[in-house]
């Protein structure tokens, strides 16, 4: 069992669950992972997604979960931290379309969808430079993925990137960023785990 495991309510439990029976419903028609992947969603997506509450609070935090996909790491963090605020981004329109089913289905009041392209929504004067923290997952190279979380951010504001040991150490920081690494437990091998990026010049005082 996980460490964040042990913190779920039944109730959240159930909804995780919930979220992996909708996966594995409508994988097929919509395409949402990876072939090899309706067999581990729990472990690969879910647990993947919520390693994050070891290392970062997201208590009460406005978070933008750039290419969300099926939902992840959006989703499970939203059920997981009823007082987060989660707006997942996904410019695919049939992948967002089942974002807004999955959140009306395990009835999640604390997410929003947008349908949107991430460098156009980061104009809107509604989340640009106020935003807590950006999450990426599996998205794309380390300097395109803070080109897209910069317009989010607040002053004080982190992205979170989900990385191999391996792609952090091929991909520097764009100049202006700094960087903390925290592994994450897998049960099917190689060094993975969670960067965090922030502006130099910002503190670290959102933890």
């Amino acid at each position: 069992m996980k460490s964040f495991e042990r913190h779920l309510t039944d109730v959240q439990r159930k909804q995780l669950l919930g979220l992996v029976r909708l996966v594995h419903e409508s994988d097929t028609r919509l395409n949402l992972v990876a072939p090899g992947d309706i067999p581990k969603l729990w472990e690969r997506h879910v647990c993947d997604s919520l390693q994050v509450l070891d290392f970062v609070d997201l208590c009460g935090r406005n978070v933008v979960d750039i290419g969300s996909g099926a939902g992840f790491p959006g989703l499970p963090v939203a059920i997981a931290v009823p007082s987060a605020r989660i707006t997942c981004v996904e410019r695919i329109r049939k992948k967002a379309a089942f974002i807004r089913r999955a959140t009306l289905e395990l009835e999640l009041h604390n997410v929003e969808v947008a349908w949107a392209d991430s460098t156009e929504l980061a104009q809107n004067s509604r989340y640009a430079g106020c935003v807590d923290i950006v999450t990426i997952r599996a998205v794309a190279h380390t300097r395109e993925s803070l080109s897209l979380a910069s317009g989010f951010l607040a002053e004080n504001g982190f992205a979170l990137l989900w990385q191999t040991r391996d792609q952090m150490l091929r991909e520097p920081l764009p100049a202006g960023w700094m960087d903390e690494w925290f592994p994450t437990e897998t049960d099917e091998g190689g060094a993975r785990g969670i960067r965090k990026a922030f502006r130099a010049t910002a503190s670290s005082s959102l933890g």
